[in-house]
């Protein structure tokens, strides 16, 4: 497994709080360790590496359990199954964390919907830099091409790959 954080944090008098898309989740542990985690979890590191740089300071039970805390909350996640990860917030989006009203909600899309007609906007939001970002910037992908011809049945099973199996009746 090769861990990146999926949610925001802010750390706080010895808790850190993380900000998923549907709930705030407290993590009652030393802010150097949650901090030290955030910096090794990048993507690119084994839960093996991420141990092994911190039993020199930590115990490694401790450490341990705390991963799987945060990985049972999903606050965790397999940077290999990210794709899986983020396919749950795009079928089943969350408008806002719950932390707004329904009255909040339709304020906030009153007022967009009324500086969409005007093209204006008081303020611009810039996003931080995370390590999911990072990763999510950092991927790149290589083609290969070749002079054979491709096979149908290549083909086929490509676009079924791709699509699954439907069933028409």
């Amino acid at each position: 497994m090769v861990p990146v954080f999926l949610a925001p944090s802010i750390a706080g008098k010895g808790k850190t709080t993380f900000f998923r898309f549907d709930k705030k989740i407290v993590v009652d542990a030393p802010n150097t360790l949650v901090s030290a985690l955030i910096k090794l979890c990048d993507g690119q590191r084994s839960i093996v590496d991420i141990v092994t740089v911190l039993k020199s300071e930590w115990d490694e039970a401790s450490v341990v359990g705390l991963m799987a805390d945060l990985l049972s909350s999903g606050v965790l996640i397999d940077s290999r199954n990210l794709v899986g990860t983020t396919w749950d917030l795009v079928t089943n989006p969350q408008r806002f964390p719950t932390l707004r009203s329904n009255k909040e909600i339709e304020d906030m899309v009153s007022l967009a919907k009324v500086r969409d007609k005007e093209k204006s906007c008081d303020f611009l939001l810039n996003t931080s830099p995370s390590p999911l970002a990072k990763l999510i910037g950092s991927r790149h992908s290589v083609r290969l091409f070749s002079d054979h011809d491709v096979l149908l049945q290549d083909v086929v099973d490509v676009v079924w790959s791709g699509y699954g199996e439907t069933w028409f009746s």
